[in-house]
């Protein structure tokens, strides 16, 4: 027979049971969001990058035996790198961003999620940021893939020794300077839905193209991955290798880019929070 002081410990540990279910932490709504996305094409767009290295890897085969040594006299990883970390920034930090960002949006409103905020006690905000740290994780796997099979390809048509620097290196800064664009995809998305963030992507490729070689490449985010990339690399933005002496060498953009990038990404993301929650409150 339960005692009053036992009831009384049994009624406190059932509402502090109950209080933790009605407020789940933020590392619980990532890791739903991150099961959630499982279940979706999410994945797949996410290994999208990784066609890119396919892709190559069959043109080359076509070119016969000794092609990677006859391309570039700076050696085939050379020349493998130039042509796969620029058309890989490129093309992922405008289309698959913006993709990646735009199907997210588009599974929840499909699902009728957005409406179940008005009946769950989760904070609207936390909930939309726990769906930007899942994408962008979403985007660490993507850019991880796509280093596995550049070195597995690599090391089978260009053979050693492998440019490990330039290749993590270069990974790295593609993953951090698209943060923003795929923050910012994810506020348009929710705006604008999928077209807006699908269109925002394709102006973002063209412009971001023109201003990452000169100096308003600052201004641009979706021209960090490249700029970024031409020190480390050795390739323009406009895809051409750069010679001895080109101003695009300058190392020092490499730390202005990644402040940027983490600085504009934490903005945008507590920025496109606040406006979600008024939105749902609305």
């Amino acid at each position: 027979m339960n005692t009053p002081v036992d009831g009384q410990r049994l009624g406190a540990t059932a509402a502090s049971f109950t209080t933790r279910l009605r407020h789940p932490g933020f590392l619980d709504i990532l890791a739903s969001e991150w099961l959630k996305y499982r279940r979706t094409r999410i994945p797949w767009v996410a290994a999208g990058p990784a066609v890119l290295v396919f892709i190559f890897f069959a043109l080359l085969g076509t070119l016969g035996p000794g092609a990677w040594g006859r391309l570039d006299p700076a050696g085939p990883w050379h020349w493998m790198l130039v042509v796969l970390y620029n058309w890989w920034p490129l093309l992922w930090t405008s289309f698959g961003t913006a993709i990646l960002a735009a199907m997210a949006v588009n599974q929840e409103t499909r699902s009728g999620a957005w409406r179940a905020l008005r009946v769950h006690p989760v904070s609207p905000a936390r909930l939309y940021l726990g769906k930007a740290a899942a994408l962008a994780l979403w985007n660490l796997l993507s850019a991880l893939l796509f280093v596995a099979l550049v070195l597995a390809t690599g090391i089978v048509g260009a053979g050693t020794p492998v440019p490990w620097r330039v290749i993590f290196e270069g990974a790295g800064l593609v993953w951090v300077s698209s943060l923003p664009v795929l923050v910012l995809e994810l506020w348009i998305a929710s705006i604008g839905g999928y077209a807006l963030a699908i269109a925002t992507g394709g102006v973002g490729l063209v412009v971001g193209a023109i201003l990452a070689a000169g100096p308003r490449w600052l201004y641009m985010p979706w021209s960090w991955s490249l700029r970024l990339l031409s020190p480390v690399v050795g390739v323009a933005p406009n895809g051409i290798p750069m010679k001895p002496g080109d101003p695009l060498w300058n190392p020092h953009v490499i730390p202005v880019g990644i402040a940027l990038s983490l600085v504009v990404a934490l903005i945008a993301a507590f920025a496109g929070a606040l406006w979600f929650s008024r939105r749902e409150v609305r």
